[in-house]
């Protein structure tokens, strides 16, 4: 997996042993700083922010996401709650080189990614650092050969399966209908290449799916593109129908040159590696019959 250089883990054995723990083992005081880290589908996120209502927000949602790693990204956080909640959930972005800029009524953010340091300024509410987040973690899994897709994962009998499709397809439907297997998500799936096999790791970034978010990855064993049907069948479709179907479902940033240029390699290189199907289903467990 493609990494930013980070100091020595005796580095960081020293820095962890030298700060204060509060409530959490994973958020951390120094002199004038509060601050947390996450690690999301093996991106490595510090958050700093001296509002402590606002951080322990963060630690509470995040819980099973947080972690001790050195960071890939450092992000500072303040609190404004002269800013408004969101009309909706549609951002405005700007990604230009090594600089992203991300606005909504709710926040306004800027990530510098030469330097691996941004800034937002939210709401005292978690669904505004988690509109950052999601953006963040899409971009840097590009470089480790993966992206985030729109689609629900699940494990079933070690066996990593994503199904994707646009709204109202059946993501969430699936993954209702899955609850005796390991659901990654339901809204957005993590793929990573990582020493050349790809693996699916689960995110907090869900949609309606009841359930407890955990923190679990799995190799990838088949891709489906979903469609309500009159009974359950897979059929495979040929490579450019599978990579035009598979790309809009990504998230990927038009206008960034390069970045749609990794993604869709990235694209082209899944899909010669792991099995894909067109996949009609009814709404029960049923289909799972037609899952190989």
């Amino acid at each position: 997996m493609a990494r930013l250089k980070h100091e020595t883990n005796d580095r960081q054995k020293r820095v962890t042993s030298t700060i204060g723990l509060t409530d959490s083992k994973h958020a951390f005081n120094t002199p004038g700083e509060r601050w947390l880290m996450l690690t999301i589908a093996g991106i490595s996120l510090r958050i700093n922010c001296s509002d402590e209502e606002l951080l322990g927000l963060v630690s509470n949602s995040y819980s099973r996401f947080l972690s001790n790693s050195m960071p890939d990204l450092i992000i500072d956080v303040e609190a404004d709650e002269s800013l408004i909640a969101p009309m909706g959930p549609g951002v405005s972005i700007k990604y230009e080189g090594d600089f992203l800029s991300v606005s909504r009524e709710d926040f306004h953010a800027h990530m510098d990614f030469n330097h691996r340091r941004g800034k937002i300024t939210q709401r005292r509410a978690v669904y505004s650092l988690d509109a950052l987040l999601r953006l963040l973690v899409a971009i840097k899994l590009v470089d480790t050969g993966g992206f985030l897709l729109h689609g629900a994962s699940i494990i079933k009998d070690g066996k990593g399966y994503i199904f994707f499709g646009p709204s109202g397809s059946g993501k969430s439907t699936i993954a209702a209908l899955s609850q005796n297997y390991t659901i990654l998500g339901d809204e957005l799936t993590a793929v990573c290449n990582v020493d050349g096999k790809y693996t699916l790791y689960s995110t907090p970034f869900w949609g309606s799916t009841p359930g407890k978010t955990i923190k679990a990855s799995g190799g990838l064993n088949g891709i489906y593109r979903i469609y309500h049907g009159l009974y359950n069948r897979r059929e495979k479709p040929d490579v450019v129908s599978a990579f035009k179907t598979l790309l809009p479902q990504i998230i990927r940033f038009d206008g960034h040159k390069t970045l749609i240029e990794k993604i869709t390699d990235n694209a082209i290189n899944l899909l010669q590696e792991v099995e894909f199907y067109n996949l009609y289903f009814l709404p029960d467990e049923s289909f799972w019959e037609v899952i190989k």
